[in-house]
Formats: C-alpha cells, sequence, structure tokens
C-alpha cells in the first residue's frame, strides 16, 4: 500500500514538472507573439553600435543591442539593465538597472556584471566608467573594466555635460566636496556644514552648494569653481529662513542672479479658506504664498555681489546680459484670460539702478547667447519683436507665422521656423530672407542650444553655431518627413524623404551616419540606419514580425472641406479582410487634427482613453478619424460642421452601413461628442467619455488640476473661442451641449474617472442627468479610483475596453446579448 502511494505521488509530482515546463515555455511564446514597439534609440559616437528599449504593453525592461556591420542581428539581449546605458570608448559600454550593472566589450562579447548598485556611468569623455555601490563606495574603471581607482563614503553625485564626475563625501565628520578623474581624487573644498544640495551649473564651470550650519552659518550657499577650486561662501546677506534659492548662470558663467525664496504652505484644517476678488495668484490655495524673494547679483570677476530692491518690481529675470536684469510683476491686472500671464517688461539697469520699459504684453522671451539681444513674442500683434540692450532700440520683425526663434552664435542673424520653410533675420541690415525655401512643409531646427533661465514664465537662450554642422526637420502636407544637414554652405539631404513615420532619430558625431526608427500604419517600427557619404539605407531590425495582420491594413486618406472652404483630411481604415460585396458598421473617432497621424502604428491593446482603432478593425468595423478645426462660430458648431463634411466626403462608399455609425470621443472629443448629438441624426449611437457637458460651467470653474480658473481654455485656449463670456453670451450658449440635451435621439455611453481634475467628473454626471430627465437611452460609468486616462494595467481599463466593444456591438453588430446594456431597454420598454 506504501508503494503504491509513493508511486502515485511520483507520478503527480511528474506531471507537475511537466506543467511547469510546458507553463514556461507557453509562457515565453506567448510573450513572443506578445505585440511590441522600439524606443529610447541610444547610438554611439562613431555611429557603429545602438541600442533600443523593446516595450510590451505592461513593461519595457529588455534592451536589444547591434552592430551596423552586422544587420538584422540582435549581438545581446539585457534584461532589467535598461534604466541607465552609455557606449564608452573602444568598442564598451556600461549598463545598470534594478541594482545592478554590467560593462561589456561589444566586440567579443565579454561581459562582467557587478551587484548593490546605486549608479553608474561613463567618466571623462566616455573612457572610462564609474561604479556607485548602495554602501557609498566608487570605483573608477577603464574602458577594459581594469579598476584605476576606489573612493569611499560617498554621499551625493554629479556629473557635467562632459561626463566629468563630481562627489560629497564624508570624511573625518567633514563634507567634502571632490572632482573624481580617471586615476586620482581632487578635492576642491572641505566644511564642518552639511552639504543639503548640490547642482551643476549649465557651463560645468561652478557647483553651487546649499549648507545646513548652526547659529550664523544656518543655511547658506557656497560657489565652488570645478577647475581652480576657487571658494565664494557666505555671498549674500539674504534671509537666513529661505526655503530654496534659484541660482541663474549669466554668459556661461560670468555672473549668476540669486534668487533666495521664502514660501509660507496654504493653512491646513482652518475654519475658512478665504477667497479675494482681487487675489491674482489663486496657485497659492495648492502651492502657498511666495512670502519674499531676495534677489542678489553675484559678479564672478569682480567678487561682487549687488542686492536687488524688489520694491519697485517683485519678479525679477536674469537677461543672460551682465549689465542689465528683466523686471516685472506677473500678477498685475492678470485675469487669467491666457493661461501664462502677458508680460509688461522692464529692464533693469544694474549700475545706474534705473529702470525703463522693453516690451508690452509679452508671451515668449528669447535670449541671445553673448546677452546682446532679447526677442519678445507681442501676443496682441502675434510679431516678434527684437531689443537691442546696447543701444536701446526696439524693431518689429514685420511677418507672420514666425516661430521658435534660434540666435546663431557666430553671426547676427537669427533664425525662424515656419510652416513655409526656414528664415533668417540679418539683425544689422534689419532684413528677413528665406534661408532654406519649403513651401507648404513645416521646418523644424533639431541641434541646436536651449535652455530656460525661468521656467514660470518662459525665458530662454536659444542658439546655433552656423559654423558647425547642424539639422533640420521638414515635414509636407501628406507626412512625408526629411532631416537636412547644413554644413555652413549649403543644405545637404541626410533622411527621406519618406512617407513614413519617424519615431525617433539618432546620429553620429559628425552626422554622417543616421539610425532612425520608423513606422508606419501597416509597418511595426523598425530601426534603418542611413550612411550619407555612401548613400546607403538599410535595416537593422525589422521590429515585430509576429505581428502578421499589420500588413494587411488598408488606409484611405479622404480629403474634404468645411463649409467654409478649409482643406481638411480624414483617415479611414478598413476592416481587416475586407470583402467588398458586404456592408460593415462605422465608428468615427473626434478630437481636433488628427490626419497627422496616418502614418503612425497602432496594436491592440486596452487603452486608457477607450478607443482603440487596430483593436476595432480587427472586430469588423470601418474607423474614420476626420480633421477637426475651430473658427468664429464657435468649438461646437465648427465641430458639427467638420464631421458632417466629413461624412459627406464619403458618401460614394457602399461598403459603409450608414445605418450603423457610432460617434465616440474622449476630453475635447468627449466635449464634440456631446455637442454633435445634441445636433445630428446621422448616428446610431454615440461613447463620450471625460468631456465637459455644460462649457458655461467650465468657463466659470476652478481646475484643481492645474489650480487656476479654465478662462484663459476658453478664451485663448483650446476651444479657441477668442472672447469671454460677457462679450459674446449667445456664443457660449449656441455651443453649450446641456442646453439640448433633450434633442439628443440615440442612446450614448458615457464613462469617466471620478479623481478627473482635468475635466471634472461631474460634467458626465450632468449630461447624464440631463439625458435621463429627457427619458433618452443613457448608460454611464463612474470609475471612482480614476483619473483622466484610466490606470494601465487596472482592473478600470480592463471593465472599459470590454464595455465599448460589446456596446459598438450591441448597437452597430445588434448582438443583443448583453444583459448589462439590455437592462436599460428593457426598462425603458416597460415605462
Amino acid at each position: 500500500m506504501r508503494r503504491k502511494l509513493v508511486m502515485f505521488i511520483l507520478f503527480l509530482l511528474l506531471l507537475w514538472v511537466n506543467g511547469q515546463v510546458q507553463n514556461g515555455n507557453d509562457t515565453a511564446a506567448e510573450q513572443e507573439r506578445s505585440f511590441f514597439t522600439l524606443g529610447n534609440l541610444e547610438v554611439s559616437r562613431d555611429g557603429r553600435w545602438s541600442a533600443v528599449r523593446k516595450r510590451y504593453e505592461h513593461q519595457s525592461d529588455t534592451l536589444l543591442l547591434f552592430d551596423r556591420r552586422k544587420p538584422r542581428q540582435v549581438i545581446a539581449t539585457l534584461i532589467k539593465l535598461n534604466q541607465q546605458f552609455s557606449f564608452l570608448s573602444s568598442n564598451t559600454l556600461i549598463a545598470s538597472g534594478n541594482g545592478k550593472a554590467l560593462w561589456m566589450d561589444l566586440s567579443g562579447l565579454k561581459q562582467k556584471e557587478y551587484d548593490h548598485i546605486r549608479q553608474a556611468g561613463p567618466l571623462s569623455g566616455q573612457s572610462h566608467f564609474f561604479l556607485w555601490f548602495k554602501n557609498g563606495e566608487l570605483t573608477v574603471c577603464d574602458h577594459q573594466e581594469k579598476v584605476r581607482q576606489t573612493i569611499k563614503g560617498i554621499q551625493k553625485l554629479i556629473n557635467d555635460k562632459d561626463k566629468h564626475l563630481y562627489a560629497v563625501r564624508q570624511l573625518n565628520g567633514q563634507s567634502e566636496l571632490i572632482r573624481i578623474t580617471a586615476d586620482k581624487t581632487v578635492p576642491l573644498y572641505v566644511t564642518d556644514s552639511e552639504i543639503s544640495r548640490m547642482e551643476m551649473m549649465p557651463s560645468g564651470n561652478q557647483i553651487v552648494l546649499t549648507e545646513n550650519g548652526q547659529g550664523k552659518s544656518a543655511k547658506h550657499i557656497t560657489f565652488v569653481n570645478t577647475q581652480s577650486g576657487k571658494v565664494m561662501r557666505h555671498l549674500p546677506e539674504a534671509n537666513k529662513d529661505f526655503d530654496y534659492v534659484k541660482v541663474t548662470e549669466i554668459q556661461n558663467g560670468k555672473a549668476y542672479l540669486l534668487d533666495f525664496q521664502s514660501r509660507t504652505q496654504p493653512a491646513k484644517d482652518q475654519v475658512v479658506d478665504i477667497w479675494y476678488g482681487n487675489d491674482s495668484n489663486l496657485k497659492a490655495k495648492k502651492y502657498g504664498t511666495e512670502d519674499s524673494h531676495e534677489y542678489f547679483f553675484l559678479d564672478i570677476g569682480k567678487q561682487a555681489v549687488k542686492p536687488i530692491s524688489t520694491e519697485r518690481f517683485p519678479v525679477f529675470a536674469a537677461a543672460n546680459n551682465t549689465d542689465y536684469l528683466l523686471s516685472f510683476d506677473p500678477q498685475k491686472e492678470y485675469n487669467y484670460s491666457t493661461r501664462f500671464p502677458l508680460l509688461d517688461l522692464y529692464a533693469y539697469h544694474l549700475s545706474e539702478n534705473s529702470y525703463f520699459q522693453i516690451l508690452e504684453k509679452a508671451a515668449d522671451i528669447v535670449l541671445s547667447p553673448d546677452g546682446a539681444f532679447m526677442l519678445g513674442w507681442d501676443d496682441r500683434s502675434s510679431q516678434w519683436t527684437l531689443f537691442d540692450f546696447k543701444s536701446g532700440n526696439q524693431t518689429i520683425i514685420n511677418k507672420q507665422g514666425l516661430e521658435k526663434p534660434v540666435f546663431d552664435d557666430n553671426k547676427l542673424f537669427i533664425y525662424f521656423e515656419s510652416r513655409d520653410g526656414l528664415y533668417h533675420y540679418d539683425i544689422q541690415k534689419q532684413k528677413l530672407n528665406s534661408f532654406l525655401s519649403a513651401r507648404g512643409k513645416v521646418v523644424s531646427i533639431v541641434s541646436g542650444d536651449s535652455y530656460k533661465v525661468n521656467d514660470l514664465y518662459n525665458i530662454k537662450v536659444c542658439s546655433i553655431d552656423s559654423g558647425k554642422l547642424f539639422i533640420v526637420k521638414a515635414e509636407d502636407k501628406d507626412n512625408r518627413t526629411s532631416y537636412l544637414k547644413y554644413d555652413g554652405k549649403e543644405f545637404r539631404e541626410v533622411i527621406g524623404p519618406t512617407e513614413h513615420h519617424l519615431r525617433e532619430v539618432r546620429f553620429s558625431n559628425d552626422l554622417s551616419i543616421a539610425y532612425t526608427i520608423e513606422e508606419n500604419y501597416n509597418v511595426p517600427p523598425r530601426i534603418l540606419v542611413t550612411d550619407s557619404k555612401r548613400h546607403q539605407k538599410q535595416v537593422l531590425h525589422t521590429g515585430n514580425s509576429a505581428d502578421q495582420n499589420a500588413v494587411d491594413i488598408k488606409q484611405d486618406i479622404i480629403a474634404y472641406q468645411n463649409s467654409q472652404g478649409i482643406p481638411l483630411k480624414g483617415i479611414l481604415y478598413y476592416p481587416i479582410g475586407f470583402d467588398p460585396s458586404r456592408k460593415y458598421p462605422m465608428i468615427v473617432h473626434i478630437y481636433q487634427i488628427q490626419s497627422k497621424d496616418a502614418n503612425v502604428y497602432n496594436y491592440p491593446t486596452e487603452d486608457g482613453a477607450g478607443f482603440n482603432w487596430r483593436t476595432l478593425i480587427e472586430q469588423g468595423y470601418f474607423v474614420f478619424l476626420p480633421d477637426v478645426v475651430f473658427d468664429d462660430r464657435g468649438t461646437g458648431l465648427s465641430a458639427l460642421d467638420c464631421v458632417n463634411s466629413a461624412l459627406d466626403a464619403l458618401d460614394g462608399f457602399k461598403s459603409i452601413d450608414w445605418k450603423k455609425i457610432g460617434l465616440t470621443g474622449h476630453s475635447m472629443g468627449g466635449y464634440e461628442t456631446n455637442f454633435i448629438a445634441t445636433h445630428s441624426n446621422r448616428f446610431a449611437t454615440y461613447i463620450s467619455s471625460s468631456g465637459h457637458s455644460d462649457i458655461v460651467r467650465a468657463y466659470f470653474s476652478y481646475s484643481y488640476d492645474s489650480y487656476m480658473p479654465l478662462l484663459w481654455q476658453f478664451e485663448n485656449g483650446q476651444y479657441k473661442m477668442k472672447r469671454s463670456f460677457f462679450e459674446d453670451k449667445a456664443l457660449y450658449f449656441d455651443n453649450n451641449p446641456i442646453h439640448f440635451v433633450d434633442r439628443v435621439n440615440a442612446p450614448m455611453l458615457l464613462w469617466t474617472g471620478m479623481k478627473d481634475e482635468n475635466v471634472r467628473w461631474d460634467h458626465t454626471m450632468e449630461f447624464y442627468l440631463g439625458l435621463k430627465r429627457s427619458n433618452k437611452e443613457v448608460i454611464a460609468l463612474f470609475y471612482p479610483t480614476q483619473e483622466h486616462i484610466l490606470e494601465k494595467g487596472s482592473r478600470a481599463i480592463t471593465d472599459l475596453n470590454q464595455r465599448t466593444m460589446e456596446w459598438w456591438d450591441y448597437f452597430l453588430k445588434d448582438k443583443k446579448d448583453l444583459e448589462w446594456i439590455s437592462k436599460q431597454l428593457k426598462k425603458r420598454l416597460s415605462r
């Protein structure tokens, strides 16, 4: 008996083991068949090696490595080592993630793994690498992984743009700032205080330390020169109770603007929260009040510190100029009709303590790298104004449509992007010329340097060196993309034109080798390499070849005009396995301009907005994505006109079942769907999500997402009403879905996340109640824990995607065996 029992247990154990192996194989095979995309492309300096992340729907921890000399071959696959990775010199790399690091010789695939890693990366121009362990020890190795030095007690780590490494370590009870090179450690600064913060300036010339001391030394900042180790301590006599200091570099470290900020946090558990009519800083309700700014101007060359009085203006910003600062009152007369305050901008002369006005109602500020000039965008005239700090002269650049200005480092030129090519403005001659003629193409500068000197008010320095190689991107109205290289004399094409969507582009250091992740609606993302010197282009990696259905996707681009003659496009996707002798239902998805995504790859997946065109066409639906533009009639009426015009353009398609068409949209598309449902009889059903139902209420709402009123979103934002409610009440009433909710004549499914602060969830409740009171067919889905987009991998997103598909099938395919929908109709019929 005992023997039989033992044999039976062994038999069960064998079955379990076989099952585990089979399940493991099934899981691996299932993953191999799963849909994935490619992203985060990185390329070595010489252009030989590349790496890319492999992104599945719920994870992206796989890193693929390639050798350009071995196309269509993955030379190595790294798992959970893609948090940080860098190519080093001599065909090696360092990768880290999940507490581990890996050094690899790519030529011979020799490798070494390290455990208990906090951070790893390149050092000193990528010829060495460092390993920072969780115990505070830091090791420096050369590119052949030979240890050059080891340092203990590292607490903080920072590097500059050239991968030079700086660290704070504990040594004999003191904090020491050190520079770490390949072979040695150079002490720069020692203090008895705790170093709570370390910040590298953009030029790499200075490190700014925030120190927490005691008594008179409590909380102060220290400047340390990264090369000489020269120290400037206790610079300004600032309020020692400051919460934060913002340091802005001027002209690569010639000077600095110091902004010591003190803030009072919003009161908690207060009996009453008082809102004043003259309060122009409602964001303080969330972020607290900036009680004070103490500004100081530090001149490094003169070793001088100048305090800046805030008696006249509360806010100062660097002008990237050693003689002037910018000054303004951002809250003065700010009525929230624009997203950011329009600035009345003054120049403050540092040595003369004088002010003079530069611009009125400026929305965008761009500074030259030498600090001599400033461009401001005039929101009223939609033109750029150039200001010369030396002469005080202002010049209006009299052309519409100029965007994203970039100053030339070498010459007195400014480059402007536009929708018909690239322009350059000669500052001395005050003349604007075409630099790269490309009529009908959106041209943008890809290379160049840009950094913000003030995040809150969009003040930045933008520059490019025309004496060196730089790259521009050109996109035409048919979604064809080209990349061109400027060599100081002329432009030469390095990529394209291609009809594929270029998800990512990376270049070798000399710009001769270009790597692209290319995709299309019927082509999964793949990696291509272009050698502009040899005029060669080859596929490096084919991407997800397991997506067999992609090649069968059929698409038409439908050209049409709205009633005002504006040319638009729509994307029509055919059902997979399309049979021209059959009729198919169609789902129309709306937002704004969608035709720009006609060459973007998609795969069946659970979508946080409840719509995936790839899933729908595989389930036997036409899917139509028409463009929508807004005009003076108002957002809703404009959308209605565009959708009607788009449907009219499809009138000759006999394979569409015109009695089985659904309309859907999310967010702005949800508002558009709500409004169209109140004015149209062309749709058999609707799905609307997270959209405004009452734009008058929304106009007078306070957003707890952006912590400001929504006035700007309607007057000068996404809704493009261009007028306030008080200037044209009829415009708002005529475009308001809730006013016409009783006219809806087809079943509606509504859904929202109840933690949505982008579009408040109760707009969906309001529209539901309006439909219910009007005895309309409606079901509303409220997800208590979800926000504007449902959380990936949640039960809510699975529920939503299942219910939306069932809704379409119920009303457009007559699949009536769905109790949760039939329950609504049964109640309706029993009334």
